[in-house]
């Protein structure tokens, strides 16, 4: 299930969405890494860096995305989408221990934490 997080700025002058998708923690899977907002990208590709987490993949910031954020992006709303690739999802063998990397939920769950920190500074 996806989690999204919206935030306001301290002044109520711009908001953004922060999704997490599904499998942003699958053993050998590649985290992607979509936003229409080019600053949001930038601070957010940042952030993963610095937690040793680079996604392998970032969309470019035309692309529409499927679930989720469509709405967002179509409306020409702020957001970070944060997915992961997985072979095995929706299968019975995605689940822990042997189909979950906790380090990379950690790393990626750090990066968002230090976005959002940014986001409401």
């Amino acid at each position: 299930m996806a989690q999204t997080v919206g935030l306001q700025t301290p002044n109520d002058v711009e908001t953004a969405e922060i999704q997490f998708g599904a499998n942003i923690g699958a053993a050998d899977g590649k985290l992607s890494l979509q936003s229409g907002s080019d600053d949001l990208r930038q601070l957010i590709e940042a952030e993963l860096a610095g937690a040793g987490q680079a996604p392998g993949v970032v969309a470019p910031k035309t692309l529409v995305p499927s679930g989720e954020t469509r709405d967002i992006h179509r409306a020409g709303g702020r957001y970070v989408t944060l997915v992961g690739s997985n072979p095995l999802f929706h299968l019975p063998q995605d689940r822990r221990p042997h189909a979950v990397d906790t380090n990379v939920v950690t790393r990626v769950a750090a990066a968002a934490a230090a976005l959002v920190v940014k986001l409401t500074r």
